[in-house]
């Protein structure tokens, strides 16, 4: 036996023992634990109680039954960037829509491998007949709790985990300035994205005209003030942006005031502004014997993925085709062709060569919800194509696993990570 052949058999038994060592950890979160979960798993348990007042209900006594320790530092962080898939709401008390959105996380959680809070928020001190009947928007947990009690009058006082909800006056004798201005043509589209619910979805074509994100057609500009009052605010509402940046109202109530500061971090570029998705994908081709321990479908924690792709490129058996990054807004479809050429004679459509990659996803939890595709076009003209759908846990990479027809096989591992409008991570935020 050859040298090389000694070397190549080394290293494919190395990858393999590194991998099967790898799975047999265990753990839901940390990057160094096993994460061997299946892509595509997209349901997850409620919150249970057998106390009217336990994890998962709002208390109707007005008052906590026990003293409880507030959220650690780290948790209150997390919380605040812990995304809520939009949660439908028709003729809801804001007794039914608080109980309806503690599921939610706690859903959320589990599809995500978090844990999570035993969240309980106080409404008997609440408005009687404030009934909600809207769609949440798509953002963190925290947000979206003080954006509905601010739709029905309310202010969200306490500390994580225990909240409970204050009445504001709705007289309209208020004045007076926040500190940011808010774009009405960014506010608008929040109001119509709340119509409806971005999803990670690719089209049925991905790399033709269906895969392209679809360009709204927009009518004329609103004012502010036009925007605000088209969705619930008082008539005589008054809005003007100075020179330093702040804007200033008056005639508002102080339930107004309260959902103005809300709709401001909706249309501001922060971590409740306008998302974008950064994913970053590496697809590589290899020899049968190398994929043994990777199936489609599996999730890789980032450092077992980092162990995976190292070994890889150690390996003469592993080609790296290409590690391109993609960056979308939330639920838009983003693709990219490398490596692309057209050789052949005019006249044949379909002659390209390369790797293209398309990709949308949408925040959820600390991780996200993913859909991507690849397509290879190989000069001899042999074609290898993937898709895939699923959930990934914070820093998780899912794989695909695609087998080509000289019995080699393409693996593609991807992550997602959301970032705010300036292009900073959200993990990243203070």
């Amino acid at each position: 036996m050859s040298r090389r052949k000694i070397r190549n058999y080394g290293i494919a038994a190395g990858l393999l023992l590194a991998l099967l060592l790898l799975f047999k950890t265990s753990g839901p979160t940390g990057e160094e634990e096993g994460t061997k979960n299946s892509l595509r798993r997209t349901s997850g348990l409620s919150p249970a109680s057998s106390d009217e007042n336990g994890p998962g209900k709002p208390t109707k006594t007005g008052r906590l039954r026990e003293s409880r320790k507030v959220a650690s530092d780290e948790d209150q962080k997390k919380f605040a960037r812990f995304f809520l898939p939009p949660v439908k709401l028709e003729h809801a008390s804001i007794e039914e829509a608080m109980e309806k959105i503690i599921a939610a996380y706690a859903e959320a959680a589990v599809m995500t491998q978090e844990h999570p809070l035993d969240l309980r928020v106080d409404v008997s001190g609440a408005r009687p007949d404030a009934i909600l009947t809207c769609t949440t928007p798509r953002a963190p947990a925290d947000t979206v709790i003080r954006y509905l009690a601010a739709l029905t009058g309310h202010r969200v006082k306490g500390s994580l985990p225990d909240f409970r909800l204050a009445i504001l006056e709705r007289s309209t004798d208020r004045k007076g300035s926040l500190d940011d201005t808010i774009d009405p043509e960014m506010l608008a589209g929040f109001f119509e994205r709340q119509k409806k619910p971005t999803k990670a979805e690719l089209g049925n074509d991905p790399f033709g005209e269906e895969g392209e994100a679809a360009q709204e057609a927009r009518g004329p500009s609103s004012t502010l003030q036009e925007v605000l009052r088209a969705n619930g605010f008082n008539q005589d509402a008054e809005f003007s942006a100075t020179p330093d940046g702040h804007l200033h109202y008056k005639n508002l109530s102080e339930a107004e005031v309260e959902l103005l500061g809300m709709l401001a971090r909706f249309s501001s570029p922060g971590e409740s502004g306008p998302i974008q998705m950064k994913a970053s994908t590496v697809i590589v081709q290899l020899d049968d014997s190398l994929a043994q321990t990777l199936s489609d479908g599996m999730v890789l924690s980032s450092g077992q993925s980092r162990l995976a792709l190292g070994e890889l490129m150690r390996s003469t058996k592993a080609d790296v085709l290409s590690m391109p990054a993609l960056m979308t807004r939330e639920g838009q479809s983003g693709r990219i062709i490398l490596n692309g050429q057209n050789p052949a004679p005019a006249g044949d459509g379909d002659t390209w060569t390369g790797v293209r990659v398309a990709s949308a996803s949408v925040p959820l939890g600390l991780g996200s919800e993913v859909e991507y595709a690849f397509e290879i076009r190989e000069p001899n003209g042999q074609r290898t194509k993937g898709s895939s759908s699923g959930i990934l846990p914070a820093g998780g990479n899912g794989v695909m696993v695609a087998p080509q027809a000289d019995g080699k096989k393409i693996v593609l591992m991807q992550a997602t990570e959301p970032m705010d409008a300036s292009g900073r991570l959200l993990s990243e935020a203070p």
